[in-house]
C-alpha cells in the first residue's frame, strides 16, 4: 500500500493491522496523484497489478470480477470496472450530472474500452512493465488516458468488466471548485498532449467534449441516465441547479485558464509520438 501523507497514522494503522501481509511503503506528501499510480507497479509484487483508492466503495466480488478476465483469456492484459457515485440528495444530483465518473451500465458483457477508471484497473505486470504509466504530465488527473493511448500505440486493448463495480465517495463542498477548475485546465492540455488542439476527437473520462456543443449534449445523456434510473431524483432538481451551474463555470474557468497560460512545450514530451 502507497501513502502520501493523505491518511493519518491512526488511520493507516487501522487498515493494515488486520492483514499482516500488506506492505506500507510512504511517499513524499507533494507526490500527484498520477505519479502515486506510476510508481504503484513498481513496488507491487504480484503478477497482476490491481490499482484502487481509498475513496472509493467496492462492491462484493470487486476483485474477483476483474481478474477473472484474466484467467479466462490469455490475449488480456488490462481490465477496467465501472465507478460511479452516489446519489442521496441535491448535492450528490448535482455531482452525478456533472461529475467525471457515469452511471452504471448495468452490462454483463466483456467488452473493449477507450480508457480505464485509475482507481478501478488491474493490468497484467508484463504489460504494466511494457507500457508504465507515464510519470510527471503536467496533469492534475488524466495521466488515465494518457496511459491508454499508449497501451492502444502498443496494440493492447483496453476490455472494461461492468460487474466490477465501484462507488466513488463525492468531493467535499470546499473541494468542489478547485476540482472542477482542474478538469477544465486538464481537458485542454490533455487535447494537445495527444495532438488534437482543436478538441475534436479527445474527450476526457466520461467524455465530455472540449467545444460548448459537446460538453451540452453530454449533459443531456448522461441527466436521461440519472433520471432515468430513478425518476423521482427530480425533486431534488431545483436545489442542485445551482451547484450544477457553480460546477460547469468552474470548468470552463478551467479551459480558459489552460488557454490562455498553456503548458510549455517541454511538458509535453509525448505529444508527437500519442498524435500518431
Amino acid at each position: 500500500m502507497l501513502e502520501a501523507g493523505d491518511c493519518s497514522p491512526r488511520a493507516v494503522e487501522a487498515v493494515c493491522a488486520p492483514f499482516p501481509w500488506v506492505t506500507l511503503r510512504s511517499l513524499p506528501r507533494e507526490t500527484s496523484y498520477g505519479n502515486v499510480k506510476a510508481l504503484s507497479g513498481a513496488h507491487a509484487e504480484g503478477e497482476i497489478v490491481v490499482l484502487c483508492d481509498a475513496d472509493c466503495r467496492y462492491e462484493p466480488g470487486w476483485l474477483d470480477s476483474i481478474l477473472k478476465p484474466f484467467a479466462e483469456r490469455d490475449d488480456v492484459n488490462v481490465v477496467t470496472g465501472e465507478t460511479t457515485t452516489p446519489i442521496d440528495g441535491p448535492y450528490g444530483l448535482a455531482l452525478a450530472l456533472t461529475y467525471v465518473f457515469p452511471r452504471f451500465s448495468d452490462e454483463r458483457e466483456v467488452t473493449p474500452a477507450q480508457w480505464y477508471w485509475a482507481n478501478n484497473v488491474a493490468f497484467s505486470r508484463s504489460c504494466f512493465e511494457r507500457t508504465p504509466l507515464p510519470p510527471d504530465l503536467p496533469l492534475g488527473r488524466g495521466q488515465n488516458i494518457v496511459h491508454a493511448r499508449l497501451l492502444q500505440r502498443s496494440q493492447e486493448t483496453v476490455w472494461r468488466e461492468p460487474r466490477a463495480r465501484a462507488m466513488h465517495a463525492l468531493p467535499q463542498p470546499s473541494e468542489l471548485i478547485s476540482r472542477f477548475v482542474l478538469f477544465g485546465h486538464d481537458v485542454v492540455t490533455l487535447a494537445r498532449l495527444v495532438g488534437d488542439r482543436g478538441g475534436r476527437e479527445y474527450r476526457l473520462g466520461v467524455e465530455p467534449n472540449a467545444r460548448p456543443i459537446g460538453r451540452s449534449q453530454h449533459f443531456l445523456q448522461r441527466a436521461r441516465a440519472v433520471f432515468g434510473e430513478e425518476p423521482r431524483r427530480l425533486i431534488y432538481l431545483p436545489l442542485a441547479l445551482p451547484v450544477v451551474l457553480v460546477c460547469m463555470a468552474a470548468y470552463l474557468a478551467g479551459m480558459a485558464k489552460a488557454y490562455l497560460i498553456p503548458a510549455p512545450p517541454a511538458a509535453l514530451p509525448m505529444s508527437t509520438e500519442l498524435a500518431q
